[in-house]
Parts: structure tokens; C-alpha cells; sequence
């Protein structure tokens, strides 16, 4: 099961439509906050997070919490904006990073997290 955080609806509704036809199952959350609910009462397989989600906590926020309470499930973060120092913080916390507008890439990423080791 895959969790899909963003805070916009329409992006929510494209990247369930690429899971959908991938044959993923996913859950949803709009916001950073509402991820960590989700995180602490339920299992995930993968978390796929937006970096940027106004006026809430972002996404490698909600990574670095998730790794300071030492859930080690695998997170990809994806944005339009990933600067050096967001790329640096999600390689130093274990993430992939993907730009958001390239939906095969973002696809690509979470089969090669799923795919067994």
C-alpha cells in the first residue's frame, strides 16, 4: 500500500490515475500533517511525498519525522522545485528525489522501491 501525499487535489487525482494503471493500491493524504496521522496508525509499503505543500509542514519535514521516530519505510519525494539543498537533505535521510513533471520517472522510481531486494 502506498501512501500519496500532496496538497493539491488535481495532482492527487493524476498520480492515483498512474497508480491505478500500475495496479498500486494507495491511500491519500493532502497535507504533511494529515500524512503523520496516517503514518502512525498505519502500515505503508511506500510513502510518495510532495516536497512543497503550503501553508503546512513540507515534505522532508514529514521524512525527517518519520525517520526521527525510526520508521524506515521508503519514501520518495517528488517536486518542481528541488534545490540542492532539499536534494541533499533527502539523499542524507535515504530518499529518491523525482521532479514532478516527469510522470514516467516518478513511476519508474516507485517500482524500483517496491521491487524486492
Amino acid at each position: 500500500m502506498i501512501l500519496l501525499v500532496d496538497d493539491q487535489a488535481d495532482v492527487r487525482f493524476m498520480l492515483s490515475l498512474f497508480l491505478q494503471d500500475e495496479g498500486m493500491d494507495f491511500d491519500e493524504a493532502a497535507s504533511g500533517e494529515e500524512a503523520l496521522e496516517k503514518l502512525a496508525t498505519n502500515h505503508y509499503d511506500l510513502v510518495l511525498l510532495d516536497q512543497r505543500m503550503p501553508p503546512g509542514i513540507s515534505g522532508i519535514e514529514v521524512a525527517e519525522r518519520v525517520r526521527t521516530i525510526g520508521t524506515s519505510t521508503p519514501i520518495v519525494l517528488y517536486s518542481a522545485f528541488l534545490d540542492p539543498e532539499v536534494e541533499q537533505k533527502a539523499a542524507d535521510l535515504g530518499l529518491r528525489t523525482v521532479d514532478k513533471g516527469e510522470p514516467d520517472r516518478l513511476i519508474e522510481a516507485i517500482r524500483a522501491t517496491l521491487a524486492p531486494q
